[in-house]
């Protein structure tokens, strides 16, 4: 589970931190509020694949940091070298203005395909229209 995503230089937004409480929660607002750059860090955190252009005017690189709450019986605890009790889990993006990408997870450094491999089971994404893949 999301607890809390940090975001720095990623579009418009300089420097916010949000919180999210347990189960389901979800983003509305009018039109430009911000939900696709709070999506897209999200994504960004799962390995998508990211370029300069997402990057603040005026900045060199953006970071996001996402903190999740794992318990006991999540799948990758012992792929990441979790230890027994251990329940939080940190995701680090930097892009930088060269097109220089980099991953952490847990502080040591990761690849694109760990990060897809691991948040494919701690969240799921569900945009406009998203029940129509159903039919």
């Amino acid at each position: 589970m999301l607890k809390e995503l940090r975001i720095s230089n990623l579009a418009v937004v300089e420097d916010t931190v949000l919180e999210f409480s347990g189960g389901m929660n979800v983003l509305t607002g009018e039109t430009g509020a911000g939900k696709s750059i709070i999506i897209s860090a999200v994504s960004l955190l799962s390995g998508k694949r990211a370029d300069k252009s997402l990057i603040r005017k005026g900045a060199d690189s953006l970071h996001i940091t996402g903190t999740f709450k794992v318990g006991p019986e999540w799948p990758h605890r012992e792929y990441l070298g979790m230890e027994e009790g251990e329940n939080t889990l940190s995701i680090k993006r930097r892009i930088s203005s060269d097109d220089r990408s980099r991953i952490w997870i847990n502080g040591t450094s990761s690849t694109n395909r760990v990060a897809r491999k691991i948040t494919g089971s701690l969240f799921e994404l569900h945009g406009q229209h998203k029940q129509q893949e159903l039919l």
